[in-house]
């Protein structure tokens, strides 16, 4: 009986201590499975925000006109694929891209297909949004939040952010997860530790081995339809492993260099992908998709995406735009690089380029001769009447706009085809201010502008090309004059700093509207605001100002309200430029 009494002490504590173990079992390893499950579902959003192209989202309105747009349909025709993947796998109600604008959250692109309960318009309010996403204002982070709940019921939520100026996040990109799709899953973490707790230990690791086994399954099930996804998309999809190698390619990144031919197919496509130079030899490893500092390369491009060129196996260079995404890494790739052949629009602008260039040197010779004919007139000696003299005059300022838009469509052929001639000298930037504001005096008084040159004490004299860098900033004080009511202040500061120069250009003029800064420094470009005003213009000197100072291996931004003012930016070099060789000068 003692016996017995001794035994069942040692059983029950044994028990108890068996359902401690089992229930911290439970917990550690349940909490494992929804932590698992949650870096899934936040892997999923790099796929998803793949297609989202930051340069193309700020072109579209954000209204029903974007229904009719080729590139929406196709961002749209993305997502519904992509929302049909998922649907099958997690049960979610859909993906979503919205933006922030203002104090509203606006959608850009959803799942839904017209007609269906969860298809939102382009631009209309996410008014149901989790309140996570509203407090995601500047940390950037990953988010699951839930449950909330909308028209359509009560779902968790998955996004992440992209940031934008100012690295502020302004596009929000995710999905929402029926909750009893979750629940249902997370539920099911619960009770399967919770069973095979139950039993000894061997069938402990047996159920374990089944479930490591069941997930590796679900593993490469998703993979496989991912892959099939990736592998049907128009751009070029590659992606890399932690050492360098290919991991996956689709057929347009193959079809791309291979054109076709099965044995280059057929080929090991580690060298495939190279970004090489106009002349086809390859760059060096710094500069390709997979070195550490590629990403952030680019991101200091305009568009934020890197253009270069690629050779096909035929031998052939070809133009690309090519942009890259780190990823978690451990067994799947580390880093995947989109691309876009566009060959096609390189030869459409090339074409054009060419057209331009013929046109404006055949115009040259007629405005010259129209220019000696008006200066012949004026200077006969005759004596006109009134009418004839305005008629005159009218036709000289005719003639000198024609010659000036001439004179910049040459310059500006020159300089992208490396024929004009740069000639860099040490070069006083101060004084070389002074004698552009000099030839602007006219303007400045009759316009009645307040002008205000500061310079920073210390300022080196840069060795730059004097009649190229004053262009800049004529071209950038000519609109701070033109673009500034009478009466207005201008304000020209140099310093320097951190192995630049850099100059600012400061007026309280007209501004630019917010929609249309992506466009500043296009060629013709005229801000919607001041076309209409009687100040002539051609929209070519922002940029030729920005590709002069590109030249320089500088960089020109702006900060701009409309209404209330622009400052531009360029800043230089302190170590300046070498002179190039070049058949031409300035017009």
């Amino acid at each position: 009986m003692k016996r017995m009494n001794k035994a069942s002490l040692m059983f029950w504590p044994g028990l108890l201590a068996l359902f401690v173990v089992s229930a911290a079992v439970i917990l550690i390893w349940s909490n494992d499975i929804r932590q698992e499950y949650l870096s899934e579902l936040f892997h999923n959003i790099e796929i998803i925000q793949a297609p989202l192209d930051q340069e193309e989202i700020d072109g579209f309105t954000l209204t029903a006109a974007d229904n009719i747009d080729q590139d929406y349909s196709l961002l749209r025709k993305t997502f519904i694929a992509l929302g049909d993947s998922m649907a099958k796998e997690y049960g979610i109600k859909g993906i979503y891209a919205v933006k922030k604008v203002g104090n509203d959250l606006k959608f850009i692109v959803d799942s839904g297909r017209p007609g269906e309960s969860w298809h939102r318009e382009p631009g209309a309010v996410y008014a149901m949004a989790p309140p996570a996403i509203l407090d995601v204002v500047r940390d950037g982070q990953r988010r699951f939040t839930g449950p909330y709940t909308d028209e359509d019921g009560t779902f968790y939520s998955v996004f992440d952010v992209k940031p934008g100026q100012g690295n502020e996040p302004n596009i929000y990109v995710g999905f929402d997860l029926k909750t009893a799709a979750y629940e249902e899953r997370v539920l099911n973490s619960y009770i399967l530790p919770a069973a095979v707790s139950a039993c000894l230990i061997l069938l402990y690791l047996f159920g374990y081995f089944i479930l490591e086994r069941r997930g590796r399954l679900r593993q490469v099930r998703q993979s496989l339809e991912r892959e099939r996804l990736l592998m049907n998309i128009g751009e070029g999809v590659v992606s890399y492993g932690a050492a360098g190698q290919v991991v996956f390619a689709n057929n347009a990144a193959i079809e791309a260099v291979c054109q076709g031919s099965q044995k280059c197919a057929s080929q090991d496509h580690g060298r495939h992908w190279l970004l090489v130079d106009e002349g086809g030899r390859i760059l060096p490893e710094k500069l390709q998709p997979t070195s550490p500092g590629f990403i952030a390369a680019a991101a200091k491009q305009p568009d934020g995406v890197h253009r270069g060129y690629m050779k096909r196996y035929s031998g052939q260079v070809f133009p690309v735009l090519i942009s890259a995404v780190d990823l978690d890494g451990g067994a799947g790739p580390t880093r995947v690089i989109t691309f876009r052949d566009f060959t096609k629009e390189a030869e459409i602008d090339r074409a054009k380029d060419d057209f331009i260039s013929v046109a404006v040197h055949q115009l040259k010779a007629p405005l010259t001769a129209m220019k000696w004919s008006v200066e012949m007139l004026t200077g006969s000696g005759k004596v006109w009447t009134a009418e004839e003299s305005a008629n005159i005059s009218r036709v000289a300022a005719a003639a000198g706009q024609l010659n000036d838009l001439v004179s910049s469509l040459l310059d500006i052929g020159r300089l992208e085809t490396g024929r004009l001639r740069v000639e860099s000298r040490p070069t006083d930037l101060g004084k070389l201010v002074g004698e552009v504001v000099g030839r602007l005096a006219g303007q400045i008084k009759t316009k009645k502008h307040a002008i205000d040159v500061v310079v920073e004490a210390g300022v080196p004299p840069v060795n730059v090309d004097a009649r190229l860098i004053g262009e800049v900033y004529m071209n950038l004080l000519t609109n701070a004059v033109k673009y500034t009511p009478a009466g207005g202040k201008i304000e020209v500061r140099i310093g320097f700093g951190g192995g630049a120069v850099l100059s600012s250009v400061k007026d309280n003029g007209f501004g630019i509207p917010l929609k249309e800064k992506p466009r500043v420094f296009n060629r013709f470009y005229r801000a919607s605001n001041v076309v209409n005003l009687p100040e002539e213009g051609t929209g070519l000197g922002l940029y030729f100002a920005k590709q002069i100072v590109e030249v320089f291996g500088g960089r020109i931004w702006f900060e701009s309200t409309e209404g209330v003012g622009s400052t531009f930016y360029f800043s230089l070099p302190l170590a300046g430029s070498m002179s190039q060789k070049g058949k031409a000068g300035l017009s």
